[in-house]
């Protein structure tokens, strides 16, 4: 059973104002594709990584990994216009149904030895993992018009996901197949499709870090300089 990396990084980087997709930003020396590359590449628990890249990007991310600096890199696909038709393109390449896919968004540039190693270890378990993050903040629902509060549930329960998610291949296949019948998927992350559509599987937990932020908005870049720093 291998473990394969699947790198998201097929983002326009429209939410931050970017005239090119932020993965392509510079973070000190190199862009911030490259951060999460080397964090799986160097992993030993890591056998494969494929990324999963803007159609318009192709060549850009193919030069790159010709250089041959990761050696786990293996090969480089094209995504979808979301983060659902990107993983559906990783499901698409690999059709083993016992492979480890393990999926880890781009824009999350300082993801840990240890946040790896502890998924890797969990998958070796569980057939579904999540990384998490207990919220520090009071979360609200709101009404549909986000104006007043119609409930404030207990803290204790409510974590902060991040990234990797990963699966049993098998069971990240059913999730979206079954997804695939539904008009009304809402859902926009792959826990939360294989949570509505297998609900008995039990997805594991393992702990996140603060540092371990996606770059969403211009000024996370200021929060990674500070963590980088």
């Amino acid at each position: 059973m291998r473990n394969i990396a699947v790198i998201l990084a097929a983002g326009s980087g429209r939410r931050a104002g970017m005239e090119e997709p932020k993965q392509f930003s510079m973070l000190k020396d190199r862009p911030v594709v490259e951060y999460a590359l080397a964090a799986f590449d160097r992993h030993c628990t890591i056998d494969e990584i494929c990324l999963v890249c803007h159609p318009d990007y192709m060549k850009r991310m193919e030069d790159l990994r010709k250089k041959g600096t990761y050696r786990k890199w293996s090969r480089t696909i094209p995504g979808g216009a979301t983060r659902r038709d990107s993983t559906l393109a990783a499901l698409r390449a690999y059709t083993e149904d016992e492979d480890n896919l393990i999926f880890h968004d781009a824009a999350r540039p300082l993801v840990s030895q240890r946040i790896i190693g502890d998924v890797t270890a969990a998958l070796g378990q569980w057939r579904a993992v999540n990384v998490c993050v207990p919220s520090a903040d009071t979360l609200m629902r709101t009404d549909a018009d986000g104006k007043t509060i119609e409930e404030v549930p207990p803290r204790q329960y409510w974590q902060r996901s991040q990234t990797p998610q990963a699966f049993r291949r098998s069971v990240i296949a059913a999730a979206y197949a079954r997804a695939a019948d539904d008009d009304g998927c809402l859902q926009t992350d792959d826990c939360s499709i294989v949570k509505k559509y297998l609900p008995d599987e039990s997805i594991f937990i393992v702990r996140g870090e603060p540092a371990n932020m996606k770059l969403t908005y211009p000024e996370d870049f200021y929060y990674i300089q500070y963590w980088l720093s």
